[in-house]
């Protein structure tokens, strides 16, 4: 079926798909293929629908088309809209097909090979979708939603549908299932459903059973995945779940499975895929059997769940996330350990923090994965370490060799008993494998046993939850693993198998740039974005490659006329000021920097005293998630005033963050040898608790030696982690020795601020640089600013290869 071998045009002529060579004479199949082309000049839907006169619109063919049929669409917008249509009809989609297909002949509705096909039409309702059975569209893009409602055994395919934003808490959906059962969408592009909650998602799901999403590619999504109410055995795999959008409103999720009422969930299954940048959230009451999470890689994405029902992980690798994060429902104390029934073989970075009771009086942090282990006494199989990606910046997520991941996890399920030359085995879990839904060619295969006894088969059909009918005769002992193909030992942990080059997620039908890869490793698309060329790319420490999104170094400015004509500082006092007290000067670290001074004021001048210069660097967008490195050098006495740090006389501002929407700012401030991070601000935004965490004594302060006239290195790392949730990291350590650059630690404190009930966590609109005196000076004291640059953690999560906390 889907044209897998020749059809027979409507007219009775034989039709070769292009790029295929037509060797041979070939049964061919059932049916007959039409043609629609609204380019071309006799276009009519009164046509017969051949090559030479094709029909007009697909709004007819899906009115005429019957089992076994196909239609090709060539290139074209085709604007489509059902006459009589109404918003009373929201459920019926505009193109659903008058008739439906049957087992072994669907209807076809494909572009043809090679166009591009864009499928629109006035605002309301979807364009394509199905309330029938087998029914198959392929190798559409359309800018309006997809719907299934009441439909079984169809599927989506090698289809890009295009979101915006709309201004909407209702539903608002790039495919949206209903009512439906054996859903396939596969190899698609899902992106840019927008609105202000995850209520606008990639896919939404209402009490669907068997759906089957993958390789795909959903990003930009307030939510990319919402399996929204009663799914049942409902399989994700093999797919990016990437880039949530948090604008306007912060907090999206990239996974969000939920239950209403007294609807439940039954056996949904989340495996082999990559999920950056945002997390899964798990709201389930009524379950009747687990929620499996396995073989995906978290990237700067942890995973959160509310409810008391079953939930199953293993072979996940949680890098730069906070692992495993477990919300009890209801408000009611700590998970008991006998309502996670299994959790092993995972990989946790050093960093991770497993969370228990959040939101409530008996919440608990977990600091790595010892701690972890020993306060419930499960994941005796899990790691800790660095996975070792190939490049976690370039969003290249395989394996390197020596990963600690490498033949450390466990099969997707085991044999149950034992048998011999039989076709139908038993195991532990079947619903984790697909037998093509009767859409497909075919279903999975699997591998029974491992090492040198294994044996490949392809699964014909989920017979029930226990048991698998294969197209061969197997023979098996119980306990014999059962799982997709892997190498080695035992298969790898996270989404993919080191050196197995059939491994893919996303799309197979993109083509993406090539790149250059070791021979036994797979090549894994980049980001849509365009890739960095080699004249913006710069290189962190640890060989990490990231690109700014603004940056100063200060030697193209030959004059301060030059410098002040391109950034414009300013005075909080006199704004013709700041001209006189800001200048280049040369540096025989950075050779060249700017100098701010401040000059003496005496202690009965201006009440507040001192200057203040600052620099407004805007950005680009509100960002949510971003690091500033800074690089400065103070003058003798700068910081050795007074005792309290926000009272003292030399008391200083070096940074300052300023919040879309609002009023208020977060910045350094240093005094009395300290300096410390503050992140009052944000208007009106009440905090409900603040936690300073990292190697600080007391306060919010980051103690450490001071050496005059030598370079410090600051970094700020700002990240929204939910709603009403921040969290500042901020790196401090001494760059140079008699000015030259060396290699010292880090000094780290870290804050993490939780706002009350309604509160949002805004994003940042611009960051100031240079000088604020809070107290008057008693000595001239100088400021030297030397390069500094802002880097999009969305999309470099560490990119100064940091110990991140």
């Amino acid at each position: 079926m889907l044209l897998l071998a020749d059809h027979r045009p409507c007219d009775g002529s034989l039709w070769v798909e292009p790029g295929k060579a037509h060797v041979e004479k070939k049964e061919l199949q059932p049916g007959r293929v039409f043609f629609i082309d609204n380019g071309h000049p006799e276009a009519d839907d009164a046509n017969p629908g051949t090559e030479a006169k094709p029909w007009k619109t697909i709004r007819h063919a899906s009115d005429v088309l019957k089992a076994a049929e196909t239609v090709l669409v060539k290139k074209g917008t085709y604007s489509e809209f059902k006459p009589g249509w109404t918003r009373t009809m929201w459920a019926t989609p505009h193109l659903v097909p008058k008739n439906p297909g049957r087992p072994g002949a669907p209807l076809t509705f494909r572009a043809y090979p090679g166009h591009d096909v864009m499928v629109t039409g006035k605002p309301g309702g979807a364009r394509l979708g199905n309330a029938r059975q087998y029914v198959i569209w392929w190798g559409f893009k359309s800018d309006r939603h997809v719907m299934f409602r009441n439909a079984k055994h169809s599927a989506l395919i090698n289809c890009e549908i295009i979101g915006q934003y709309k201004p909407t808490t209702d539903n608002h959906d790039g495919i949206r299932v209903e009512l439906s059962e054996h859903i396939v969408v596969k190899n698609c592009v899902i992106r840019g459903i927008r609105g202000n909650s995850y209520n606008s998602a990639g896919i939404k799901c209402y009490d669907v059973t068997r759906l089957l999403v993958d390789h795909c590619d959903i990003h930009n999504c307030n939510c990319c995945v919402f399996d929204k109410d009663a799914g049942k055995y409902n399989v994700y795999r093999w797919c990016f779940l990437r880039d949530p959008q948090t604008e306007p409103r912060p907090g999206s999720m990239n996974f969000h499975m939920h239950t209403h009422g007294g609807e439940s969930t039954d056996g949904c299954e989340l495996y082999y895929n990559v999920i950056t940048e945002s997390g899964i959230y798990y709201n389930t009451w009524n379950v009747k059997s687990p929620f499996r999470v396995h073989d995906n890689t978290f990237f700067a994405a942890g995973f959160g769940s509310k409810g008391r029902r079953m939930l199953v992980m293993f072979n996940n690798i949680y890098h730069r996330a906070q692992g495993v994060r477990r919300v009890e429902g209801g408000g009611y104390g700590l998970i008991k350990s006998t309502e996670l029934p299994e959790s092993d073989y995972n990989l946790f970075s050093p960093e991770a923090v497993i969370r228990f009771g959040v939101y409530t009086p008996d919440e608990k942090n977990f600091r790595g994965l010892a701690n972890w282990q020993q306060a419930w006494g499960i994941e005796n199989n899990s790691i800790e370490g660095d996975p070792l990606f190939v490049d976690a910046a370039g969003r290249d997520f395989r394996l390197r060799e020596g990963s600690p991941c490498i033949d450390k996890g466990r099969p997707f399920t085991y044999a149950a008993g034992a048998g011999v030359g039989r076709d139908t085995i038993a195991v532990g879990y079947a619903w984790s494998f697909s037998d093509g839904h009767d859409v497909l060619e075919h279903g999975d295969t699997i591998q029974i046993g491992k090492g040198g006894n294994a044996q490949p088969a392809t699964v014909l059909k989920v017979i029930d939850r226990t048991h698998l009918q294969l197209d061969r005769k197997v023979s098996w002992s119980d306990g014999d693993w059962v799982s997709f193909p892997f190498k080695g030992d035992a298969p790898d942990i996270g989404a993919y198998e080191f050196g197995d080059e059939r491994h893919r997620l996303g799309p197979t039908w993109r083509h993406y740039p090539k790149r250059k890869f070791v021979a036994t490793q797979q090549v894994v698309p980049p980001p849509a974005a365009a890739r960095p060329t080699a004249t913006t790319e710069k290189k962190a420490a640890g060989d990490r490659k990231y690109v700014p999104l603004h940056r100063e170094d200060w030697l193209s400015y030959k004059t301060n006329e030059e410098l002040f004509a391109k950034r414009q500082w300013w005075n909080f006092t006199r704004t013709d000021e700041w001209k006189k007290h800001i200048a280049l000067v040369p540096d025989k670290t950075f050779k060249q920097v700017v100098r701010m001074t401040q000059p003496k004021q005496d202690l009965s001048g201006n009440p507040r005293g001192g200057r203040t210069f600052f620099h407004t660097q805007k950005f680009a967008k509100p960002l949510d998630n971003f690091w500033v490195r800074l690089r400065v050098r103070y003058s003798p006495g700068f910081t050795l005033r007074g005792s309290s740090p926000r009272h003292a006389n030399a008391s200083y501002k070096l940074f300052f963050i300023l919040f879309q929407k609002a009023t208020g700012r977060s910045g350094i401030e240093f005094a009395n040898g300290t300096q410390y991070f503050y992140s009052n601000g944000q208007g009106n935004f009440k905090r409900k608790t603040e936690k300073g965490f990292g190697t600080h004594k007391h306060g919010g302060h980051v103690e450490g030696e001071w050496t005059d006239g030598e370079w410090y290195e600051h970094i700020i790392h700002r990240e929204v982690t939910g709603p009403n949730m921040y969290v500042h990291r901020f790196y401090r350590r001494r760059l140079t020795e008699n000015g030259k650059i060396v290699d010292l630690p880090w000094n780290f404190w870290g804050l993490e601020t939780i706002g009350q009930e309604g509160q949002v966590a805004r994003p940042v609109r611009a960051i100031q640089l240079g000088a604020n005196k809070n107290k008057s000076n008693d000595q001239t004291q100088h400021l030297y600013w030397g390069p500094w640059e802002v880097v999009d953690g969305s999309r470099y999560p560490n990119p100064f290869n940091l110990p991140l906390k």
